[in-house]
């Protein structure tokens, strides 16, 4: 049932994405919303979810310096009524592609099914296909500190003494290393000199 409403939510939040120049083309979208709707099959635990769960979705932009086209994180909550309370785990619906080297693009216009937008007729070339990688991210623990606040702050305190070492065992090493790359240097001029 919540099958279709996240599928338009989805498909809508993409498309908003695209117009607002966000992250995603309107190519992409089509393309990567069509390896949905192919691949559905591949989806159905998270359509299952999406019926004992209520949720949000927010699209959120590549991180990896373009290895992605971002990703979807999609947030469960409690369907209980008036309860908020989201479910210890969420999913996150990464917009990749799938190398296919085929072979170098030879396509001419006298080629049979050649297309003059892609100048390409789309079989037998290089591509890139569209891929999704969905990751379920599950919560396990989520501890947090017991006491005040003046507490962390004297624990604040002993952590100082063990920077301030931790920076002079880095210095030394530091400097270890330069003296042994001058050794080496001044070894490496003898032999060169002689």
């Amino acid at each position: 049932m919540n099958k279709e409403l996240f599928l338009g939510n989805l498909k809508r939040l993409l498309l908003d994405i695209a117009m607002k120049d966000q992250g995603l083309s309107l190519q992409q979208v089509c393309y990567y919303m069509e390896t949905i709707y192919q691949q559905e099959d591949e989806f159905t635990y998270l359509f299952d979810e999406m019926d004992k769960y209520n949720f949000q979705m927010f699209f959120m932009p590549d991180e990896t310096d373009g290895y992605t086209q971002g990703k979807i994180l999609i947030q469960l909550f409690s369907k209980e009524q008036n309860d908020f309370l989201p479910a210890d785990h969420h999913y996150e619906i990464e917009f990749q592609e799938e190398s296919r080297p085929i072979g170098y693009c030879q396509c001419s216009p006298k080629d049979e099914g050649f297309n003059s937008l892609h100048d390409c007729c789309g079989e037998n070339c290089d591509w890139y296909a569209p891929q999704l990688m969905v990751t379920r991210v599950e919560l396990k623990a989520a501890p947090s500190f017991y006491g005040t606040q003046k507490e962390l702050w004297a624990l604040e305190e002993n952590w100082a003494e063990y920077i301030e070492t931790e920076k002079e065992v880095q210095r030394l090493e530091e400097l270890q290393a330069i003296d042994e790359q001058i050794a080496s240097l001044e070894e490496r001029k003898k032999q060169l000199l002689s």
